[in-house]
């Protein structure tokens, strides 16, 4: 008789923190894709190898307040690949899928937002079912991710897939576009009508 998913995966983490992560293959809006049928929201984190085989924080300090590392999490149930070999790379990094929904009596995500101000401090806006798609099309400045794992057995085999649980971003914004947000967040009102021609000079 195999061992519940539940107990072999028992010494490990069930919540895992990605902090100024980079993600890849975002798919937040549930886009029907090649590999992926359409309502099913996710994205992937880039790790290097030493995350995805040797050794991955478990977000303890010991005594003198040192991480404390675990397994890798390949190791640790978790289904790691490899991202695409380039010539320009001697060792490719690795990646880690993570899966989110809006459903009804479950707990939802939680999603922030954080822009600047006119005065320079950060604000932070929810982001919801409707609006998470903006994620999908936008370049993100810095991306943090806490993820719980959730344990799987069927067919004699096991592991653990992770689903977002929180994640705070920030966009990247040109001098236009920073302008743009003092401008709303002034309560400016331009006075160029959006149908006037401009000449350029």
């Amino acid at each position: 008789m195999s061992i519940p998913a539940d107990e072999t995966y028992l010494e490990f983490p069930r919540v895992y923190n990605f902090p100024n992560c980079l993600l890849m293959s975002k798919n937040f809006e549930g886009r029907e894709r090649e590999y992926n049928e359409a309502g099913k929201r996710n994205f992937c984190i880039r790790l290097s190898e030493e995350e995805a085989l040797v050794r991955f924080p478990t977000g303890r300090r010991d005594l003198q307040g040192n991480p404390i590392y675990g397994p890798g999490l390949r190791e640790q149930g978790l289904n790691v690949k490899q991202c695409k070999h380039r010539e320009d790379e001697e060792h490719p990094d690795w990646f880690v899928q993570v899966h989110l929904g809006f459903e009804q009596n479950r707990p939802n995500p939680g999603i922030t937002m954080v822009k600047t101000d006119a005065s320079g401090r950060p604000k932070h806006i929810p982001i919801d079912q409707d609006t998470v798609s903006i994620i999908d099309h936008s370049e993100l400045v810095e991306a943090n991710v806490a993820a719980r794992a959730s344990n799987w057995s069927r067919g004699g085999r096991s592991g653990r897939t992770l689903y977002l649980r929180n994640m705070d971003f920030t966009l990247y914004q040109d001098c236009v576009e920073e302008r743009r947000s003092q401008m709303v967040f002034d309560g400016f009102e331009s006075d160029v009508d959006a149908d006037d021609e401009v000449e350029a000079v």
